[in-house]
């Protein structure tokens, strides 16, 4: 491992991340740009620019943070809704990942990667941030409409195949997987159960027991998966969906757990995947990934996304399927994933980096600029 930088104290370098986080806050709103897109460029500007990228307590921080993200991304998934659209929400969720996917893995392999680093590449061109979607709905004021819960629902589907396809590649079957399994659906069939009682007995309490709760369960699944190489992103994205119901009847413990979150977890998380972007270990090779990959992933998630909800008359298909391009949480992971595993180098890494942010970048200027291509009325 490289040696942190001479000359900075771990209390100097905390305070330089906490101001480069802060300005990412400001900046996102007096600009109108996404907030984890400024952050992850803070983190690059820390390393490549500044020389801080070592920072004792961030790295536990970041884990915590992919948990909680993950978590809140499983919050989303409203099962009533995805009950109610689930037949076209199946079909335009499944191509607007499929297609990408496909595409983006078979240009790949054209230039040269192996099966499994073709994959990460694929996944990472493929999914869809339901936890930037569904407030870019709520600004609009189409959350409530037909077209806007199609919308939802649908971006509800690729989040849960982006899980699906991290579990089907890389998981591998051992000792350690099985009673770490096991003990995740413990954990998750209990969990449930537990805070109706807890929520019920402690509700309003001045020490928030129901928020300790389940933090101490994330930590515990957390836990879990470092000790049976179960992947936090899997553990945390089933537990949110287990807990939707309960906590959307506790707005207020949701709420706290929010303000937690993109408080503080979720911004250490995406400053450091920023940190993890090494300038000087990018070549020519990951510099044609970049070329290659940002316009193909745009235009491939665009048509896999337009055409479907064209066929079903979507009164949104042209802006869900720029809004679709919004990549961020689930490629950071997926990314992290290769990274951590060795599957992907450093210079791979920051190449999925910059296609990631250069597409959400992009959708977010389309968005502002164009923010009403289609506006559907309210039912």
């Amino acid at each position: 491992m490289e040696e942190p930088p001479q000359g900075y104290s771990q209390l100097t370098r905390s305070f330089v991340v906490g101001l480069l986080i802060a300005s990412a806050g400001v900046l996102a709103i007096e600009f109108g740009l996404s907030v984890a897109v400024l952050e992850i460029a803070m983190g690059f500007v820390a390393r490549n620019v500044i020389g801080i990228y070592d920072v004792a307590w961030v790295e536990f921080i970041a884990d915590f943070g992919l948990i909680t993200l993950m978590f809140i991304a499983g919050f989303e998934v409203d099962l009533p809704m995805l009950r109610k659209n689930i037949k076209k929400s199946s079909v335009v969720g499944g191509l607007s990942f499929i297609i990408p996917f496909a595409g983006v893995y078979i240009l790949a392999l054209l230039l040269g990667m192996e099966h499994l680093r073709a994959v990460i590449f694929a996944i990472c061109m493929s999914t869809t941030s339901l936890a930037l979607v569904f407030p870019v709905l709520k600004e609009q004021g189409i959350l409530e409409s037909s077209p806007g819960q199609f919308l939802l629902s649908s971006a509800m589907v690729v989040d849960i195949l982006s899980v699906i396809a991290l579990l089907v590649f890389f998981i591998k079957p051992t000792w350690q997987l099985a009673l770490g399994g096991v003990a995740v659906v413990i954990i998750i069939l209990l969990a449930p159960r537990l805070s109706r009682w807890l929520f019920g007995r402690w509700r309003g309490n001045l020490v928030e027991m129901e928020v300790r709760f389940i933090l101490f369960t994330l930590i515990a699944l957390l836990f879990i998966g470092s000790v049976s190489e179960i992947h936090a992103a899997l553990t945390g994205f089933v537990f949110g969906v287990v807990m939707s119901s309960i906590l959307r009847k506790h707005y207020q413990v949701e709420e706290k757990i929010r303000n937690i979150l993109f408080s503080f977890f979720a911004p250490v998380f995406f400053f450091h995947a920023g940190t993890m972007m090494d300038i000087s270990q990018f070549n020519w090779r990951d510099a044609l990934y970049v070329i290659t990959f940002a316009p193909a992933a745009f235009l491939l998630k665009f048509g896999g996304s337009y055409y479907p909800f064209k066929w079903y008359k979507c009164q949104l298909s042209k802006f869900a399927s720029i809004l679709f391009n919004y990549r961020l949480s689930f490629a950071i992971v997926a990314a992290l994933y290769g990274v951590k595993t060795g599957l992907l180098t450093s210079g791979e890494y920051s190449a999925i980096m910059v296609v990631v942010l250069v597409t959400s970048l992009g959708t977010a200027l389309l968005l502002k600029f164009k923010p009403n291509i289609e506006h559907p009325p309210m039912e």
